[in-house]
């Protein structure tokens, strides 16, 4: 299977990944745009186990695509395209003001925001 239908890809069981057990999210909306609910199997706190949740299984996992790009290095599985466009989501950093001028937390901040602006690896 190289394309999943909206139905087809609603009525699977899919892995939540839900950090502070929140459940639903911007799949569920774009779903229930279409007049549709997807069938959450397994509901996760972090991207990290989302592999293991799926191997040996047919469960699926909307994940963004430096994400998926990891979880394919890690264990035997595809990435596929959703059949429907999800909108894309901001990260943001926050400090205390103490730490503003720090040498060693202003290398931190430095340091994830190039890993953010680098491209995703997939395939690779």
């Amino acid at each position: 299977m190289d394309r999943l239908t909206l139905s087809r890809f609603a009525a699977m069981e899919h892995v939540l990944v839900a950090p502070r057990e929140r459940a639903g999210g911007i799949v569920d909306s774009v779903l229930e745009k279409n007049g549709l609910v997807r069938r959450v199997a397994v509901q996760a706190s972090t991207f990290l186990i989302v592999p293991y949740l799926l191997t040996g299984t047919t469960r699926i996992a909307t994940v963004p695509e430096r994400i998926a790009a990891e979880l394919v290095r890690m264990r035997p599985l595809r990435i596929l395209k959703p059949p429907i466009e999800i909108p894309g989501f901001t990260m943001c950093q926050g400090w205390h003001e103490i730490h503003r001028n720090d040498p060693g937390h202003r290398w931190l901040r430095d340091v994830l925001i190039n890993a953010a602006k680098a491209e995703p690896r997939v395939g690779s």
